[in-house]
């Protein structure tokens, strides 16, 4: 196959040995089977210890009519790549090995990405992309972020070449660097105790002899040897990956380190390192360790709810209050939701919701967020002469001057839509965006001001304006002004009381009379009602008519509902 000859060149193994053999094979349970079945593909033992790669990583199926199982067992070349797994791991059906000339091509493109020839793979490593040539791809060294360069499926469709040992996941490393007491295989599975440790100790006891005879030696129980290799262990945590600080070659979670290697500890995305990120392999050939602790701690973005202007937000972490407005929250992180000043909770029974940073990153809520309404129509007795709903629209004059005068009154409505007639927004070419001539100043004013000026105005900007219209009319009576921000409702800005259950039929438009003492765009108010809230129920257009806001109330909380959804 074309992988095959691009990856490596064909070759014996001084590894090999004979399959087949007659001799009986024995369990790690202390069983026994025909040495013939060992490696054979299929798992005679109880325990499966026949067809491990610890058992058969020495087999080189020699013959034309053997097939190479990725773990090292033997099955009939005749059943590779017939749809059937043969192999206990389904190393007979890899797609690399059982693909034509055509769907070859098509999987070593997909391998090469945008890389350009004669590289063979494109991964990522730290959110960047490289190149890999072939001679880096299943050399037992992971240069991917993903480890794809290390993968089963790909090493094993290659063929290790001469004086080399063939490491579980299919790479090949030298000869001289198997059991050399250093991990080489991405897997480890080069310095495997059971594979690596020598044949036991058989001491020898001198026993001491009359003067006349010579001495003799006794042979004592056999004294078996520990393979120790000189590293240290990468933890095997969720999250991170460590590379080495001199090559930037990438370090498979839970394999061996050499000794002395020192390493960078790098967090995925959505964890945070809160220590060094240098690492180094410490200690003796009879103790190694870590200099430090390996430490990527999942992370969950900001709430949305931080940013909800109806509700207050509090973050406690391990070491106490944090702020929530931070882009990241660690584990555990609880953040504690209540209504924003201005807002009450609908429901009395549920007056804080309960949200925890999960470790799949996400906010697990533990209870639910209180519904908060606004508190309207009420007027605060430490601000008694304030309207707390009324507001004031300028408009600015033609450039170069940048004055702004007063236009009319408006009354707040909701945290971001105003109500004011129709009629302020006459006079300025169609053309012209009336957005950005207008400014909504909160409370009731009426001095002129520059944006230069120290005013000490809370200035409003216009995200969009709506007109509305009696059902009956096609002339439209009012606008209802959208903000960019929300008002922070508080005792000296809050909105109208404003029955939202109103029926426009048989409701009249027109209501004349004596409004020479209102402002345009001023809203007519009834209340206190029980003594405490005050509601809408007409818009002043001019000194000698109004509006009954019941008539196109359908529009206005059509309006107040976008305007939520929107924002």
């Amino acid at each position: 196959m074309l992988l095959i000859l691009v990856l490596a060149v064909l070759a014996g193994s001084r590894f090999a040995h004979a399959e087949g053999s007659n001799e009986e094979f024995t369990c790690s349970d202390s069983t026994s089977i025909n040495g013939a079945l060992k490696c054979d593909g299929k798992k005679d033992c109880a325990d499966g210890s026949d067809e491990t790669f610890v058992a058969c990583h020495a087999s080189t199926c020699e013959g034309n009519d053997l097939f190479r199982c990725n773990y090292g067992g033997c099955v009939d070349k005749t059943k590779q790549c017939d749809g059937v797994k043969d192999c206990w791991d389904n190393s007979d059906e890899n797609k690399f090995l059982c693909a034509n000339e055509t769907s070859m091509n098509v999987l070593l493109d997909e391998l090469r990405g945008d890389c350009e020839r004669p590289y063979g793979l494109s991964c990522e490593v730290k959110s960047k992309k490289i190149c890999l040539r072939w001679s880096q791809i299943c050399d037992g060294v992971t240069d991917c972020f993903n480890e794809i360069d290390e993968k089963n499926e790909i090493c094993s469709s290659a063929l290790c070449p001469a004086k080399s040992f063939r490491c579980q996941n299919g790479a090949c490393i030298q000869e001289k660097s198997f059991c050399n007491r250093q991990v080489d295989c991405a897997d480890g599975s080069d310095e495997i105790p059971e594979i690596c440790n020598p044949p036991p100790i058989l001491e020898k006891n001198p026993v001491t002899l009359p003067a006349d005879k010579n001495s003799i030696e006794t042979k004592v129980p056999p004294k078996h040897n520990v393979w120790k290799k000189s590293g240290c262990k990468l933890p095997q945590q969720t999250g991170m990956y460590a590379t080495d600080y001199f090559t930037d070659v990438s370090y498979k979670p839970n394999s061996e380190v050499p000794m002395r290697t020192v390493v960078v500890v790098n967090c995925r995305e959505g964890y945070e390192n809160f220590n060094s990120g240098i690492n180094r392999c410490v200690g003796n050939d009879d103790n190694q360790e870590w200099a430090d602790l390996f430490r990527c701690v999942r992370l969950c973005d900001q709430s949305p709810m931080i940013r909800n202007h109806r509700y207050s937000t509090q973050c406690i972490g391990n070491s106490g209050l944090t702020d929530c407005k931070t882009d990241t929250h660690i584990l555990d992180t609880e953040l504690r939701v209540t209504c924003a000043p201005g807002f009450e909770a609908y429901n009395d029974t549920n007056q804080m919701g309960k949200h925890i940073c999960d470790d799949d990153g996400s906010w697990r809520t533990k209870e639910v967020n209180p519904k908060c309404e606004a508190i309207c129509g009420i007027k605060s007795k430490h601000h008694p002469n304030v309207t707390p709903w009324k507001v004031s629209l300028f408009e600015r004059a033609s450039a170069p001057d940048s004055t702004y005068n007063f236009k009319c009154s408006g009354t707040i409505l909701s945290p971001y839509v105003v109500l004011t007639a129709i009629s302020c927004f006459d006079g300025r070419p169609k053309e012209d965006d009336g957005r950005s001539y207008y400014s909504v100043i909160e409370g009731d004013y009426n001095v002129s001001y520059k944006e230069s000026d120290e005013h000490g105005y809370l200035i409003h900007f216009i995200a969009d304006i709506n007109t509305v219209t009696h059902p009956e009319s096609k002339v439209p009576q009012a606008a209802l002004i959208i903000l960019v921000k929300p008002f922070q409702f508080g005792a000296k800005v809050r909105p109208i009381c404003f029955d939202t259950s109103v029926s426009e039929e048989n409701v009249a438009l027109e209501s004349p009379g004596d409004f020479s003492e209102f402002k345009k765009g001023e809203s007519v108010v009834k209340g206190p009602v029980n003594d405490k809230y005050y509601s809408l129920t007409h818009l002043v257009v001019s000194n000698v008519m109004s509006y009954n806001v019941e008539a196109f109330a359908k529009a206005i909380n059509e309006t107040i509902q976008n305007s939520e959804n929107i924002f």
